[in-house]
């Protein structure tokens, strides 16, 4: 086993910048995909071994630092994402296994047009809402209270009073 010589640039590629940056999306994408403690360790070791094996190709003088390390860490899980795809089926053997009921109402769960009219209920009551509660609804889809409350410049306490009012609004549409 041969051992891995990294560029003299190593120590500058991984700053406490990178470190913050590589223990976020071990945290993050551990916390979403629902991982261990141990595969959280191995996401994170993977990181920062992608930013040492790519550090070489840092152009301080076309691209920050700061971007460089996203493309790298953006690049590691789109990577772990292709990696852990299942190979697609085969289309003569869909015809031998029987299709799976889902949605089914005679099993207490939500009829798909249920599911539709619900979604559009939802849709509605967030559009009657003021713009501000509307924007932390979207934002809320698809980031963390952290990065909302980041994006809107705002403390924590303040967002929880918010979506206490979303959450009143939603009980009295549907009383």
């Amino acid at each position: 086993m041969t051992a891995t010589t990294y560029p003299n640039n190593t120590q500058n590629i991984l700053n406490d910048y990178a470190i913050d940056q590589i223990e976020f999306r071990a945290r993050a994408i551990g916390r979403q995909q629902g991982l261990s403690l141990d595969d959280i360790e191995d996401l994170r070791q993977d990181l920062t071994l992608a930013v040492l094996d790519l550090g070489d190709r840092f152009e301080p003088d076309t691209a920050s630092h700061a971007t460089f390390i996203s493309s790298v860490l953006d690049w590691v899980v789109q990577k772990r994402v292709r990696d852990e795809e299942p190979e697609p089926a085969d289309v003569d053997d869909l015809d031998d296994e029987e299709e799976p009921v889902t949605n089914d109402p005679r099993n207490g769960e939500m009829s798909f047009f249920d599911g539709i009219n619900q979604a559009i209920d939802i849709a509605d009551v967030i559009e009657s809402m003021p713009p501000e509660l509307r924007e932390i609804c979207t934002l809320l889809k698809n980031h963390s209270v952290s990065e909302v409350c980041d994006h809107l410049g705002i403390g924590y306490a303040k967002l929880h009073r918010q979506v206490a009012r979303i959450k009143q609004i939603f009980q009295e549409s549907w009383a």
